[in-house]
């Protein structure tokens, strides 16, 4: 790899080299190990962020150490049968496809506001079709992930529909521009699509019956849970938060407060008020005590109302040598109702909420 970044290190400022051990990890972006160089000469401004790992000759390298259990879950929980995602992907093609023909008939032949009103009638299902080829799962062949690809890429552009309002700030023609690019792009890809399914079709061996059979609705997705690896310890700590909420004369909050996990602990509060406010900040754990950036909006204090926070303790791979030392990798010197089990990996979440007044 060291030999690789030295090979363009010369016609390049960020070298960035990503492996992957097979297909599978490849497609599901499971990189066992990356590197990164960044010329010394490169302006500050312009560098980006730094990978964490070993730094040798100048080269940072970071092991993913989620590899493992990531493979697993992929294989498990992302990975589908090549049969099963065309005929999803089908189905639910058929259905977008009839919805997007009704629609660019109303543009083209249609008063401009029957037009916005039927674009506003199917944002829903738009927007059901973009969740739907989302959660479809991914093939461990790349090519026929590229060509499923399209199928997410037409939502994308129909979803972009029920934004389109004639207001002040945009004219009749430029807003027709914008929906003839959108319709256009559309256009390209379904016929990419309408050209692939009958390919794909015969190289998967997809049958009648295949079609008629499965059903992507009524598809029941495994649910991940994990599985401890290590005894919870009988001396594990009950662990608990108490937070000190206080609202500056300015409406800006400052959020800190005590708990009992081990010192270096790595805390991230997230504050948010129902799609009005989200902002989120990090701190450590010193001596039993937590205290998080003021939080403001652009500078500003916050609107009145209630608003929602949950602290977060992630997963010991990202969190510091000396705290995991003591809680565990997978935190089995950790209990209580805070800390949960049924994800990628134990975590602990509190959540509370407050007033600014």
């Amino acid at each position: 790899m060291i030999e690789v970044v030295n090979n363009h290190k010369y016609n390049n400022e960020v070298i960035s080299v990503f492996v992957a051990c097979s297909n599978e990890d490849y497609v599901t972006i499971n990189w066992i190990l990356r590197a990164q160089w960044i010329s010394p000469q490169l302006p500050k401004i312009l560098k980006p962020m730094s990978l964490k790992g070993e730094e040798i000759n100048g080269i940072i390298f970071a092991e993913n150490k989620e590899y493992s259990v990531r493979s697993d879950i992929h294989n498990y929980y992302s990975i589908e049968s090549d049969v099963s995602l065309f005929v999803y992907h089908f189905k639910a093609y058929e259905i977008f496809k009839n919805v997007y023909q009704k629609i660019k008939y109303t543009y083209k032949n249609m008063p401009f506001d029957d037009f916005l009103q039927i674009a506003r009638d199917y944002k829903d299902t738009i927007a059901k079709y973009y969740r739907e080829v989302g959660d479809f799962g991914i093939s461990k062949n790349k090519d026929f992930n590229d060509f499923l690809e399209y199928f997410t890429i037409i939502s994308l552009q129909a979803d972009n529909l029920k934004y389109y309002q004639l207001s002040e700030d945009r004219t009749l023609q430029n807003l027709k521009r914008n929906i003839d690019y959108d319709m256009q792009d559309i256009d390209i890809h379904i016929a990419k699509i309408e050209k692939g399914l009958p390919e794909w079709r015969k190289r998967l061996g997809v049958t009648d019956e295949d079609i008629e059979k499965i059903n992507f609705v009524e598809r029941k997705k495994p649910q991940y849970s994990f599985k401890q690896t290590i005894p919870v310890s009988k001396d594990a700590i009950d662990v608990y938060f108490n937070e000190v909420v206080d609202v500056l004369p300015d409406k800006r909050v400052k959020i800190s407060g005590t708990t009992n996990l081990f010192d270096h602990a790595s805390l991230m509060l997230t504050v948010y008020d129902k799609g009005k406010y989200d902002a989120s900040c990090k701190t450590i754990v010193i001596d039993g005590k937590f205290e998080f950036e003021i939080f403001s909006k652009n500078g500003v204090g916050l609107n009145i109302g209630k608003y929602n926070a949950m602290i977060t303790l992630s997963i010991s791979s990202t969190q510091s040598k000396d705290f995991v030392k003591f809680a565990g990798v997978e935190y089995e010197n950790l209990i209580g109702e805070y800390v949960k089990r049924d994800s990628i990996a134990p975590t602990a979440k509190y959540q509370f909420s407050f007033d600014v007044t």
